[in-house]
């Protein structure tokens, strides 16, 4: 739609006339871009929709917008789950940003056994990362805002039958590893995928087996030992280039 600051309006906003930001949107049209009425925008719904617009006024916290032409809808992505360890820092983050950039539909963070992080405040901590998500929509021109999960135990995961997926795969440094054709040989692709990465060190064997016995195949990807965030981003890659 060309280069436009993007905004995020969610679905049920859409039927307001004018359209009206709020809250965090609207401080960053407003006192951030210092966009002024007349300026043109691109609005998107995290759900597929998008359509320009522009500003009509803005008053204190509210920015109110009118549509300049009709909304479009992006295709219905493949279901692609991302389940990543995560790994000390703030490396999550760009897990994360990675994975809406190369088009996972759901993020789950995961603690495993050599994870050295500690989550105080699971809630807090995923709303931050689903402000990432958004971030890396508006940078990127997506219009489909992944869901971010709240951290889970791997065993949790495993356990709650959350994870109906089609292609399960598991990107672990095992002998059995090999190339995603292996596991998908088909032209048509799957209904819906998984992806689960491990943290530094890799998983453990316990845990590397509970994975190959939920139905996961263990993925391949390249020559060499990567690190975890790499090995997300990697991951994604392989399946985006094969099935979006």
């Amino acid at each position: 739609m060309g280069a436009f600051h993007r905004f995020h309006l969610p679905s049920p906003l859409w039927s307001s006339s004018p359209l009206l930001l709020s809250g965090d949107e609207a401080l960053h049209c407003a006192r951030v871009l210092r966009l002024r009425p007349g300026d043109a925008l691109e609005l998107f719904d995290g759900a597929g929709l998008s359509a320009r617009a522009m500003v009509a006024s803005l008053t204190g916290s509210q920015v109110f917008l009118t549509l300049t032409d009709e909304p479009e809808r992006q295709p219905d992505p493949v279901p692609i789950l991302l389940a990543a360890a995560i790994p000390k820092g703030q490396l999550i983050e760009d897990i994360v940003r990675q994975a809406t950039e190369i088009g996972a539909t759901h993020i789950i963070p995961l603690l495993t056994d050599r994870c050295v992080v500690k989550i105080d405040d699971p809630g807090r901590r995923r709303e931050k990362w689903q402000r990432v998500a958004l971030e890396a929509c508006k940078q990127c021109g997506r219009n489909w805002l992944p869901v971010v999960a709240t951290p889970q135990r791997l065993d949790s995961f495993l356990t709650t039958g959350q994870d109906p997926s089609e292609l399960r795969c598991v990107a672990a440094l095992s002998p059995l590893a090999a190339p995603l054709v292996r596991w998908w040989p088909g032209a048509i692709p799957p209904a819906s995928v998984s992806v689960v990465t491990g943290p530094e060190g890799d998983f453990t064997p316990r845990e590397l087996d509970s994975l190959l016995e939920a139905g996961y195949h263990p993925l391949r990807l390249g020559p060499h030992i990567l690190r975890t965030d790499t090995a997300a981003a990697y991951a994604l890659s392989i399946i985006s280039q094969a099935f979006l």
